[in-house]
């Protein structure tokens, strides 16, 4: 993940922003001995992000606590040089976030964790990467910058220039004319979990209706979950509560819960199902969605 450099602003207020980050930058000095060569800083975010691990062996939430960890670790460093340079990127990640609130509460923990433990230590950090040996072990390398330099190249390449310049044409307030083709759908505030059973709850379906020669292999279904920002805060989201998806996918076949397997676990659930998440939910129709609560 790269580090995002600032968030949507108006054009005013980026030539502002711009001018203001040039005088700041021109004030910068080196100050804290604790940036010197020889620092693990991939330790350093492991250690702000290992709290919060479940599972330290599930490589998809060791990424998005990394995501998440890169973020506050920023942020505290911004708070702690110049609160504009803080507010901007704060605005800029939570942006990102939307409806994510899980995701936004985890990174104001870290940020207060990174203020408390780690202060003396104020670069910036650009991206990380998980890679795996011959044996198989992760390993995290960080890349960083000290936060002068940091500053410097992004004002010479142009501050905050991955801003959307679709949203930079036009102010708030102003109205403009633009026909939307019919093919651009609505998207629903979810995500999709796709749930196709394997061979395990086919078995187990067998043996629960022995004698049944016509037993016919349920399709996928598809369940639907709150919207997150990416595909690793889903996966998260889906580990925490694979459970609920695991009960449903055995109360529709048998509904003796004393039959059901224990201890359904993460790992057993990817082992009786395939589960495929998408972030994108489009609806093609106009009518209201309706549910069925009947049971």
């Amino acid at each position: 993940m790269k580090a995002i450099k600032g968030g949507k602003q108006k054009e005013d207020e980026f030539d502002k922003t711009m001018k203001q980050m040039v005088q700041l930058f021109k004030k910068v000095k080196p100050k804290n001995a604790a940036n010197k060569p020889g620092i693990k800083y991939s330790k350093l975010l492991l250690d702000l992000i290992e709290p919060y691990q479940i599972d330290k062996g599930d490589i998809n939430e060791l990424e998005y606590l990394l995501d998440m960890g890169m973020c506050a670790w920023n942020m505290a460093v911004y708070k702690q040089i110049n609160e504009m340079m803080y507010n901007t990127y704060r605005q800029a990640i939570f942006a990102e976030f939307k409806n994510d609130r899980e995701s936004k509460e985890l990174v104001e923990k870290m940020i207060i964790d990174k203020e408390n433990k780690f202060a003396p230590y104020d670069v910036v950090m650009e991206d990380f990467e998980i890679v795996f040996g011959k044996d198989d072990k992760a390993a995290i390398n960080v890349m960083f910058k000290p936060y002068e330099g940091f500053i410097a190249e992004t004002i010479q390449k142009g501050l905050f220039d991955e801003l959307d310049d679709n949203f930079s044409e036009y102010d708030e307030d102003e109205d403009f004319d633009f026909d939307v083709p019919d093919y651009v759908l609505s998207t629903l505030n979810r995500n999709a979990v796709f749930v196709k059973p394997k061979q395990p709850y086919i078995d187990w379906m067998k043996k629960m209706s022995p004698g049944d020669e016509d037993i016919v292999v349920p399709e996928s279904n598809i369940y639907l979950i709150k919207e997150t920002m990416t595909d690793n805060a889903a996966k998260n989201y889906l580990k925490k509560n694979f459970d609920k998806i695991f009960c449903s996918e055995l109360w529709a076949w048998h509904t003796d819960e004393n039959d059901w397997p224990q201890p359904r676990t993460f790992k057993l659930f990817n082992a009786w199902f395939d589960a495929q998440i998408s972030c994108m939910v489009y609806d093609m129709e106009k009518g209201k969605l309706k549910r069925d609560d009947e049971f």
